[in-house]
């Protein structure tokens, strides 16, 4: 009870020192996990889900915060956080509104955005939480998953290779019916 007073606590801070008016539903994970791929397949609005980086090449990867919705957060820091503008009709519908918040790896070679991805779990009520399933039993990720205590934490295994965690599609464009039978 006490760690679900103190978590409450902290996220009600940190939801009033940012004036977010809506819910934060963050993506967490390792660096390479399919985080931002997630975050685009909440998405509706195409010219949107193209601003989004992924990766594991550094070049490539999510270094910056990445807030997603209707409104965004006071003091933004440009240097560390990006706002995209979505209406919440071009967002899939979860029963509310609310903010995306695709973080960047959580044991990114990057210290600072490994640091920023950890405290943004803070901010969020309910976290999706991103692991490949052939990284399951990463300490790593147990230290991650426990940052998100006090939070609605959604396990989503990706099952998939990276090379499709890096596009753009969605998996419904990925696993299309194939154009010829198999033999």
């Amino acid at each position: 009870n006490r760690l679900c007073q103190e978590a409450i606590q902290r996220c009600e801070g940190a939801v009033s020192d940012r004036n977010l008016k809506l819910p934060v539903v963050a993506i967490l994970g390792l660096k390479g996990q399919g985080k931002s791929w997630c975050t685009r397949a909440l998405i509706l609005d195409q010219a949107v889900r193209t601003r989004i980086p992924s990766g594991v090449l550094t070049h490539e990867a999510t270094t910056k915060l990445f807030w997603i919705g209707p409104t965004p957060p006071t003091r933004l820091d440009a240097q560390r956080e990006v706002y995209l503008h979505v209406d919440s009709s071009l967002m899939v519908d979860l029963g509310l509104h609310y903010m995306i918040l695709d973080t960047p790896g959580s044991t990114d070679a990057d210290d600072q955005a490994a640091k920023i991805a950890a405290s943004a779990t803070s901010l969020a009520p309910i976290v999706l939480f991103v692991a490949r399933h052939d990284q399951m039993r990463s300490a790593a990720l147990a230290t991650l998953a426990h940052r998100a205590e006090g939070s609605i934490v959604i396990p989503i295994i990706t099952a998939v290779g990276s090379e499709q965690l890096t596009d753009n599609a969605l998996p419904s464009e990925q696993n299309a019916a194939p154009k010829q039978p198999l033999a």
